[in-house]
This record gives structure tokens, C-alpha cells and sequence, in this order.
């Protein structure tokens, strides 16, 4: 009995540690990610928004979905995510919206069309790169 305690202590201390290692993974590269675009990633930190086993050809996995917020100017809070399977960043995405447009301005076979309806820009995923 008191072996199985031990084990069960020393399962939630390698989880722990393993959990504030991404953590840590995702604050770095979530901010680096901010930085080389011109951003300003919000409040310093990342938050777990979901963790779960995934299976890969090596086994089975944490996988660790992360969100954060930042700002382009200061003005406005836009959401960001980052995936994270083991210890390694699958992927990170900055879910901001397009540059503003007039109405005005959008011109169709070179004409100017009044309209109040924009294009559509679908979100942009990021890769990330070493």
C-alpha cells in the first residue's frame, strides 16, 4: 500500500514538472512568436486551455493546447494559441484580423465599388521555425 502512495506521488511530481516545462516552452516561443511580427504578447504569460494523450508512431504523448492574448498597437486584446505534443511546439497561431479597409477603396475591374461588404481573409497559422 504504501509503495502504490509513493507511485502515485511520484507520477503527479513528474507531471507537474513536465507541465511547467511546456509552460515555459510556450511562454518562450509564444513571445518570440510576438516579437518577430511587431507584437506585444499581453500580461507576460500563456494559459492551459486543454491537455490530453495523443497517440504517436513513438506512443502516447501529452498534447497541450496553450492560449494567449496580444496586442498590435496596444488598443486591441487578440487571441493566440500554441500546440504542444510532448515537448516540442506543433504550431502556433495569432488569430488577428485583417488591415482595416474603406468600403471605398476596394476597387473591381477598375472601378470603384460602394459597398459595405469587405473580403474574406481566413485566419493565418503560423509555423513555427528553429
Amino acid at each position: 500500500m504504501e509503495f502504490l502512495f509513493i507511485l502515485i506521488l511520484m507520477v503527479l511530481a513528474w507531471f507537474w514538472y513536465d507541465s511547467v516545462k511546456a509552460q515555459d516552452l510556450a511562454m518562450r516561443d509564444c513571445s518570440f512568436a510576438c516579437q518577430r511580427r511587431g507584437l506585444q504578447l499581453l500580461d507576460g504569460s500563456v494559459f492551459l486551455k486543454k491537455t490530453r494523450l495523443k497517440q504517436t508512431t513513438n506512443g502516447f504523448r501529452l498534447f497541450r493546447s496553450y492560449g494567449f492574448e496580444f496586442s498590435k498597437g496596444g488598443f486591441y486584446r487578440y487571441p493566440g494559441f500554441c500546440q504542444i505534443l510532448g515537448q516540442q511546439v506543433q504550431k502556433i497561431t495569432l488569430d488577428m484580423p485583417p488591415p482595416e479597409i474603406d468600403a471605398e477603396d476596394i476597387e473591381v475591374e477598375n472601378k470603384i465599388v460602394e459597398s459595405n461588404v469587405l473580403p474574406f481573409y481566413p485566419r493565418k497559422h503560423i509555423p513555427f521555425k528553429k
